[in-house]
């Protein structure tokens, strides 16, 4: 998946429109405090993030929709989203569209058709990310969760910020849960575990939990009984 080009519709309905060149190293420069940093935060945004990509200033003034023209492996798509409104913080709603000759849209054509949870796995599907849950390490706190392609974009993109941090690798590691979720989810990018066994550890973890509970009701109904307790040593 490549990114063709990063579309901003204002309140007034005009139309700004940045493009990239396909399969080159494509470099944004300019003065300072001038919006390139903005850039990867709209994209990251496009892609299914909930969380509004800027913060309170001229862009949230004056933009109402963001977009992004992708180039899938066997046609493009066109994903829209309007910004939260005034006082909000996030928003899940979006707009996605795909077709092998498609342009960025009008702002007149542009309405919500899907949540950002659809886009992702829309989008996930069309570059192979398959139907697979993650499950913690036993132990962990951490809820089993689908893996999706909001998972995979901390491995694609980084910012200044995170680029001269000793200490952060991948984009967005330093939030609550990123780095337990790029652990979980990193084996599975890297072609390490595959559907069926990401699946198959999936069937295993809950057959334990099945077993756990059963074996506590049965403790529970021998001490009702007065019959011994026998241990049994999970593993």
């Amino acid at each position: 998946m490549q990114l063709r080009s990063l579309i901003l519709y204002s309140k007034s309905g005009k139309v700004r429109e940045l493009r990239f060149r396909l399969g080159e190293l494509n470099i944004i420069t300019g003065s300072s405090r001038t919006g390139k940093s903005i850039v990867l935060d709209i994209v990251d945004f496009c892609l299914g993030r909930d969380d509004a990509p800027v913060s309170v200033g001229p862009i949230t003034r004056t933009v109402e929709w963001v977009a992004v023209l992708l180039q899938l492996p066997d046609t493009r798509a066109f994903v829209a989203r309007r910004l939260p409104a005034k006082g909000k913080k996030s928003i899940s709603t979006a707009m996605l569209e795909f077709g092998s000759t498609l342009q960025p849209l009008s702002y007149e054509g542009l309405a919500n058709n899907c949540d950002s949870d659809e886009l992702r796995q829309q989008l996930g599907r069309r570059i192979g990310l398959g139907d697979v849950r993650s499950e913690p390490q036993p132990g962990s706190l951490q809820a089993p969760f689908a893996v999706h392609l909001g998972h995979a974009v901390p491995l694609c993109l980084q910012n200044q910020d995170e680029i001269i941090t000793r200490s952060i690798l991948f984009h967005r590691q330093g939030e609550r849960d990123g780095g337990a979720r790029l652990t979980s989810t990193l084996p599975y990018f890297l072609g390490a575990v595959g559907e069926d066994q990401a699946q198959k550890q999936h069937e295993l973890t809950a057959a334990r939990r099945l077993l756990r509970r059963r074996q506590q009701d049965l403790q529970v109904a021998e001490t009702a009984d007065g019959r011994p307790l026998r241990l049994v040593c999970l593993r």
